[in-house]
């Protein structure tokens, strides 16, 4: 939840499909998702969904509507990852106030400016040669993957694993800070940073599954998923929200965080 002007609006965080999609179905499906959204919350959009939008032909016509309606821009992982650093010890909780600004209120123009030069800072300006990259690294690491061939139905097992490659997450983003900690004997609270746990989680289950081989696309999931544990809805695939569900009834992870596939938001006769 976000409140603005002491109102309480839901967070939507939306994929790239749902909004290449809204726009070829402009009256049906479109029109369901704006209505649902906006009827009691905003969207939130990542870094990776608005680099795959600017990559289609409904960019521009994204950028003229998002500019008019309020909806919110989550700051990269890394970014993420310092708010939740500079929030190390604090009483509250790092919020979704903390790890996003507003998009509207801008021209088209501008709003075009903004979001090609932040996810040019936040992804590089290659992202899918860098994606590419990154899947080939992360696959020849023994360090990724503590599960070892095993199944994921090993609760306890997983949940070790989890923290494991969280840990590793962390001290790749700030190992100044883990360096810090590990000199003066403290142990690093992996739970300040849920943006690594849930990161963790999704490449646990759509990257490292033993059933699976894992593509480079799943990593995408896996940087959107740092946004995860600050919103309420996510608009996404159903192989994304099945692995939430999963990871939420096994683990007691995502409490509270609602999922809505494509097929949910069509009109019944369609669907």
């Amino acid at each position: 939840m976000i409140t603005v002007k002491n109102k309480s609006y839901k967070c939507y965080l939306i994929d790239s499909n749902f909004i290449i999609q809204m726009f070829k179905e402009r009256e049906s499906f479109g029109s369901n998702v704006i209505n649902r959204v906006f009827s009691d919350g905003l969207f939130v959009f990542s870094p990776v969904s608005l680099w795959e939008i600017s990559q289609d032909e409904c960019f521009d016509e994204f950028i003229s509507v998002f500019s008019t309606l309020p909806s919110l821009l989550a700051l990269s992982d890394d970014d993420i990852v310092n708010k939740e650093l500079e929030n190390y010890e604090g009483v509250e909780p790092t919020s979704i106030k903390d790890i996003t600004f507003l998009l509207s209120g801008n021209s088209p123009h501008e709003l075009n400016l903004i979001i090609k030069n932040y996810i040019n800072k936040a992804l590089g300006k290659d992202y899918k040669a860098t994606e590419k990259q990154y899947f080939k690294e992360m696959k020849g690491r023994n360090s990724f993957g503590y599960l070892d061939g095993q199944s994921l139905s090993n609760k306890q097992a997983t949940k070790s694993s989890v923290d494991l490659v969280a840990l590793e997450f962390i001290s790749n983003l700030v190992p100044s800070f883990c360096k810090t900690l590990q000199a003066n004997s403290s142990a690093l609270n992996v739970a300040r940073f849920p943006s690594q746990v849930s990161k963790s989680y999704i490449y646990h289950y759509k990257f490292a599954h033993p059933s699976r081989k894992g593509e480079p696309s799943d990593l995408s999931d896996i940087l959107i998923s740092s946004i995860l544990p600050y919103i309420d809805v996510y608009l996404t695939e159903k192989s994304v929200a099945n692995s939430i569900r999963e990871i939420r009834d096994v683990h007691g992870f995502y409490k509270g965080l609602e999922t809505v596939t494509m097929k949910q938001m069509r009109p019944l006769e369609e669907a």
